[in-house]
């Protein structure tokens, strides 16, 4: 054989990975329209981001969530576990990038427009990784033996990395997939078993369904790798291509995923439409959020204090002539220190209102700490003697905000008037506010950190009756930051079957009913008192008593679904040849570039020999 022979190709070759001597390694998207092939798989990562971004607030079409992936989904398998993370990190950008724009705004205030900028780029490329990682790990999924590793495994993944995203001292959860479904009650009813989790794992699961049986378009160089004249290997193809009759996901199961995904979307509907309708709700007592509309952010002078004391005692007493027996003040409303008193706060006017009209109070302050020096974000609860009996310390502190992680090695940030001085978080545990045997004990938690449910979930378990969110939102503007964060008060009192007040400074103030309901709400910007009758509810979901029980069972089934082999013979039968073992891999391949399997390897050199 000469070498013009054997550079040239052989009919019905295999794809990029089947390389024989004499010829030159061919580059993924190297075919006749690869460059065009890379903008098209850019494009349709950048449509999911921009789908699942529109599923919350600014456009809240919660409706997009659960076809945003589609697009996405369509790309897999990718040419390798490499090419899938960095496509990841691109859906992250256009996902929780575009949804976090107002860090741009919210940042501004401190360090300008040029390093909030850079802060927020920052921000995206941390949340985005977590998507990598998913996009890495659905690769792996994707190349399993068993298609029913990638219908149930990639939810399942999504799920847990939702949970892990949401871990440690960095940790965020702002724009997880469960809160674009805030205004979606029967819906929203699954958190009440299995918390924001199970309702993730639901939405991943019918993106994946959808994408398995949408129409076939030719994947000429898209995501898998292309050989010469752009004909892609099998395992490449578009699922529609591998519906058809092609080897990976296709058999009976093609047919059963679709309707599985249904009968479940179904059960949850049907769930969540009877909890609603069963929901026995008996309202005895009004609570009230006020909603002083202060900018809150500007030196403490003697005029401020007396602004603050006025508009909040006006709204006190209005909410008083509504019958509210409870109010809630945003996050540190209360101008100086409430307890002690240093003789320049108002608090014996403050306690005057309370007696008053009999009210038991939740008042956002400040509380210092003389042994460690450090400012607590507190809530105070004043109860109708005008005594102040208990308080509520923030837990998830608001990095580069309330403290700088890695203080002693970025001494820079402070000729930035990046937080100065760090805060003092508040213990793992502490006491349930009592607000006395009319309105029970209650649940708090202070801006940010309403966004992890694991705080409320934990005081409710410990009988928290009531839940209470005290916040600041005029760092947001009117960017969508402060719909944002209220729709994420609706999740968290369905998950705990619990009625909600929600107190911010400038809005968005809203009273919450245990479904996830908005029983009265005030917009940004404007004064308001925001009341509705409420109650203090005993009730105990599956979700409050077990916790993230689902996150460990989307663990295990991730274990068990990557280790099934596909169709296993009857009799013992031994596996084809090149047919993958059932074994999991070990997690530090998902990032390592892909590599022609066996079979392949072996093909190439058959045909090398028998020429």
């Amino acid at each position: 054989m000469t070498t013009k022979e054997q550079s040239r190709p052989a009919p019905n070759s295999g794809g990029a990975g089947e390389t024989r001597r004499g010829e030159h390694k061919v580059r993924p998207y190297s075919s006749p329209g690869g460059r065009a092939s890379v903008w098209k798989t850019l494009a349709l990562t950048a449509v999911s981001g921009l789908l699942l971004a529109g599923a919350l607030p600014h456009l809240d079409w919660g409706w997009l969530a659960w076809v945003g992936l589609v697009p996405f989904l369509r790309l897999f398998p990718f040419r390798s576990a490499r090419a899938a993370f960095w496509h990841g990190m691109a859906l992250g950008v256009f996902y929780l990038g575009v949804m976090s724009y107002w860090i741009i705004v919210f940042a501004g205030h401190i360090i300008g427009p040029a390093l909030s900028t850079l802060g927020w780029m920052l921000v995206t490329a941390y949340q985005a990784f977590y998507l990598a990682v998913w996009a890495a790990g659905a690769q792996w999924l994707r190349g399993r033996p068993n298609p029913w590793a990638w219908r149930l495994g990639v939810p399942a993944l999504w799920a847990v990395v939702e949970w892990w995203r949401q871990s440690g001292t960095l940790a965020l959860g702002w724009g997880d997939l469960a809160y674009t479904q805030h205004l979606a009650l029967p819906i929203l009813q699954v958190t009440k078993l299995t918390g924001i989790w199970g309702l993730a794992f639901l939405i991943v699961l019918v993106n994946v369904a959808l994408a398995e049986i949408a129409p076939s378009t030719p994947n000429n160089g898209g995501a898998g790798e292309v050989g010469r004249g752009g004909r892609g290997r099998d395992e490449s193809r578009s699922y529609g291509a591998v519906l058809s009759g092609s080897p990976g996901i296709g058999g009976r199961g093609a047919i059963f995923f679709p309707l599985l995904t249904a009968a479940l979307v179904a059960a949850a509907l049907i769930y969540g439409v009877l909890t609603i309708r069963t929901e026995r709700l008996r309202p005895t007592f009004v609570a009230a959020a006020l909603q002083g509309n202060i900018n809150q952010n500007v030196p403490l002078t003697p005029a401020y204090v007396e602004r603050v004391t006025q508009t909040f005692g006006a709204q006190s007493r209005e909410a008083a002539a509504h019958g509210a027996r409870l109010t809630v003040w945003p996050e540190t409303a209360y101008p100086g220190y409430l307890q002690p008193d240093a003789g320049f706060g108002p608090r014996a006017r403050v306690a005057t209102e309370m007696i008053r009209d009999r009210q038991v109070a939740l008042i956002g302050g400040v509380e210092y700490d003389a042994g460690q020096r450090k400012n607590a974000n507190s809530l105070f609860l004043m109860d109708a003697r005008g005594q102040v009996t208990g308080s509520y310390q923030k837990r998830q502190l608001v990095p580069f905000g309330e403290f700088t992680p890695g203080r002693r090695w970025m001494p820079f940030l402070e000729s930035l008037h990046v937080t100065p001085f760090d805060m003092k978080p508040g213990a793992d545990t502490q006491p349930l506010l009592d607000g006395g045997p009319s309105i029970g004990r209650i649940g708090a938690t202070i801006c940010f950190e309403s966004s992890y449910p694991r705080f409320l979930r934990e005081q409710a378990a410990r009988g928290a009756g009531l839940l209470v969110i005290s916040t600041d939102d005029t760092w947001f503007g009117r960017t969508a930051a402060a719909r944002q964060h209220s729709a994420i008060a609706a999740v968290r009192a369905a998950e705990a079957d619990r009625y909600l007040v929600r107190s911010a400074a400038t809005g968005v103030s809203q009273v919450i009913d245990p479904t996830g309901r908005v029983l009265a709400e005030a917009g940004l910007f404007r004064p308001a008192v925001v009341w509705a009758p409420v109650e203090s509810r005993a009730t105990t979901t599956p979700y409050v008593r077990w916790g993230d029980w689902f996150v460990g069972f989307c663990a295990l089934l991730l274990v068990g679904v990557s280790a099934v082999p596909a169709h296993p013979k009857k009799g013992g039968r031994e596996r084809k040849e090149g047919q993958s073992s059932p074994a999991l891999l070990s997690f530090p391949a998902l990032l390592r570039t892909s590599k022609p399997s066996v079979r392949a390897r072996r093909a190439g050199t058959s045909r090398n020999s028998g020429r």
